[in-house]
């Protein structure tokens, strides 16, 4: 049926008295049809602009975890580029390493044949450490027992070891050690501990490397008094090793040991080694000989 036909019945349908009273009717039936058409649009709208919501807040939340993945790689960019410098550093700092201590092996070995003479009398002893050198000359060759004045004999010796080290770089700390044997009699007036005997060793060897033409600002003198034995105290043989003075050359330009900052710089009764900074152990005093017989 067609619209003009449909609108010719709904009119033939409605003529008359009867017509007059359901126009009300059909006037509130089209109203109501039209509010519902109305709400359903409206409902259609909210729903479209709930989506779109969430899918801008769907949006903003993956630009930012897309900025917090930038900002992240460029850290590990920025790290990784760090670990390869740091790579770089220390393949040049072993390769200094290994070119110093291969010139340290060198050394070593022409003051070996240097002072081979003096190694085979006694008088001194050469070790290599894994960074620098030391001269380890036994208290008998350099001392009078419980004293501080080098022999004519000592003196000669530290003289030999300045002509070996005066043309070098290296810091030079000079250790005094002794036996654990207490220092009695008069001797204890002027020396009432081991550790201010080691001391004062010490001192004396380093006023001789410095007479002999090494550079005061390269040397120090400590003391470290019983507290390093390298051999047992029971015996005569081992307190003889004990006493002695060690002098050690430590490269300047290599890094200090761990705590050597908190080393002291130079030489006095009861100061720490610069190169091991380990607290000296507690001396037990006994009551032999050693150095603390008198002249």
């Amino acid at each position: 049926m067609s619209a003009r036909w449909k609108k010719c019945w709904i009119a033939s349908s409605f003529r008359g008295p009867s017509a007059r009273a359901a126009a009300p009717l059909l006037a509130l039936a089209i109203a109501a049809a039209g509010c519902v058409t109305r709400s359903a649009h409206e409902r259609g709208l909210e729903e479209v602009r709930g989506e779109v919501a969430e899918l801008e807040q769907e949006s903003r939340d993956k630009d930012r975890s897309i900025a917090a993945l930038e900002s992240e790689r460029d850290k590990l960019l920025a790290e990784i580029e760090d670990l390869r410098d740091a790579r770089v550093s220390l393949q040049q700092d072993v390769a200094d390493r290994e070119a110093k201590l291969r010139k340290l092996g060198e050394t070593y070995d022409a003051l070996v044949q240097e002072l081979e003479a003096e190694v085979a009398a006694g008088v001194a002893h050469i070790e290599q450490l894994t960074e620098g050198m030391v001269f380890r000359l036994p208290q008998d060759v350099l001392f009078p027992a419980g004293s501080a004045e080098l022999t004519p004999a000592g003196r000669s010796a530290v003289r030999d070891v300045a002509a070996r080290i005066e043309g070098r770089d290296d810091r030079i700390e000079v250790q005094g050690h002794t036996d654990d044997q207490a220092i009695k009699g008069a001797l204890a007036q002027r020396y009432p501990t081991n550790w201010e005997l080691a001391g004062a060793r010490a001192a004396s060897v380093v006023r001789v490397l410095e007479e002999a033409g090494v550079e005061g600002k390269r040397l120090s003198a400590v003391s470290f008094g019983a507290s390093r034995p390298l051999a047992s105290n029971e015996s005569a043989e081992g307190r003889a090793q004990n006493r002695r003075i060690e002098v050690r050359l430590v490269p300047l330009r290599l890094p200090a040991p761990a705590g050597a900052d908190a080393a002291p710089a130079g030489g006095g009764p009861g100061e720490g080694s610069a190169e091991d900074a380990a607290p000296p152990a507690p001396v037990e005093r006994g009551t032999g000989a050693g150095d603390s017989a008198p002249e």
